[in-house]
């Protein structure tokens, strides 16, 4: 299995498990709760949006509560992993699910720099 289809498995745990917040007015207000731990966005997010999702970020931030900030993948597969419609915006709640995408999105960003080189 590939790291990709890696993120997309964890993902739909974590919508299962009730851990996964989906969709701009969520995430948004998921982050200004400061629960959001990590933040996914795809990479065929609207200006519009990425600009709301990081000023709620910045607000959530100023109260020491800034999630990690990725990129990846794209709408019409992230909703489908959560058995959704698309998807451009995600915020993981749970420590456990952040810590694992984390992981593995993190191997994902260092495989794409080394092809960049």
């Amino acid at each position: 299995m590939s790291d990709e289809d890696r993120v997309y498995n964890l993902i739909g745990l974590a919508e299962r498990a009730g851990k996964a917040v989906s969709g701009a007015d969520a995430v948004k207000a998921s982050l200004l709760r400061g629960k959001a731990r990590i933040l996914i966005c795809t990479r065929d997010i609207s200006r519009g949006t990425m600009d709301k999702i990081l000023t709620a970020a910045e607000r959530g931030a100023r109260e020491g509560k800034e999630p990690a900030l990725y990129s990846f993948g794209e709408s019409e597969r992230l909703g489908m992993s959560m058995g959704r419609p698309p998807r451009t915006v995600l915020a993981i709640e749970d420590k456990g699910f952040a810590e694992g995408l984390a992981q593995i999105l993190d191997g994902l960003n260092e495989e794409d720099a080394d092809e960049r080189k």
